[in-house]
């Protein structure tokens, strides 16, 4: 099975060879590429919900689901981001029943 690292690379790689112009994108850009997916994500939602008219250009909710995470992946390669510890010390905080989110903390 391949590390986050491993996808990330090799998303990058791919990324960059199918879409050149893209390599010049800001950070800026990428993540508004993120906020797309993830009002693709909600779209494809509304639709299994019967809630907006199916739209033939709409992927499943997986397949926007993994195109929000691989967008996410080449953001924090832009950042020179190794996630995999930032994700272990979200699943410490999931595991900690004491823990509170940052909000929380300040009331």
């Amino acid at each position: 099975m391949k590390t986050i690292h491993e996808w990330q690379r090799e998303l990058v790689l791919a990324a960059n060879e199918k879409y050149p112009i893209n390599k010049d994108w800001s950070q800026e850009d990428r993540l508004m590429s993120m906020a797309q997916q993830l009002a693709d994500v909600y779209q494809a939602r509304m639709i299994e919900k019967n809630m907006l008219p199916p739209d033939p250009r709409m992927k499943s909710i997986e397949h926007r689901v993994a195109a929000l995470i691989a967008d996410t992946l080449l953001f924090c390669e832009m950042r020179g981001v190794d996630i995999e510890p930032e994700l272990h010390g979200i699943l410490d905080f999931f595991k900690d029943k004491d823990a509170k989110r940052s909000r929380e903390t300040l009331g």
